[in-house]
């Protein structure tokens, strides 16, 4: 077992699949690894979809980030209790969409 300023890196030594460095990741990092990497995706989604509306584009990166917290949950990267933000999102948005779109 290999301990670097205390961290348990035997899981990630052993690692053979994404999903087990991912969860190690996770695990060293205080479990705030994969609620983080939601949120990046969503501010990069976003500015890839700035081109068009801001409502259009902020309702399709709500969807395709829920997906994507989907899949991080499956693997169990992020928990359902950070799952529903994404999703309470697309709806808002979906709704908003369209009331004003």
């Amino acid at each position: 077992m290999v301990n670097i300023i205390g961290y348990n890196l035997s899981s990630l030594e052993n690692g053979t699949t994404i999903t087990t460095i991912l969860s190690s990741i996770n695990f060293n990092s205080g479990y705030w690894f994969g609620g983080l990497l939601l949120l990046v995706l969503f501010i990069m989604i976003f500015a890839m979809f700035k081109n068009y509306d801001t409502l259009a584009a902020f309702t399709v990166d709500s969807f395709i980030v829920t997906l994507i917290g989907l899949l991080l949950n499956g693997i169990g990267l992020i928990s359902m209790s950070i799952l529903i933000y994404p999703f309470i999102l697309f709806i808002i948005s979906l709704i908003a969409y369209q009331w004003w779109g």
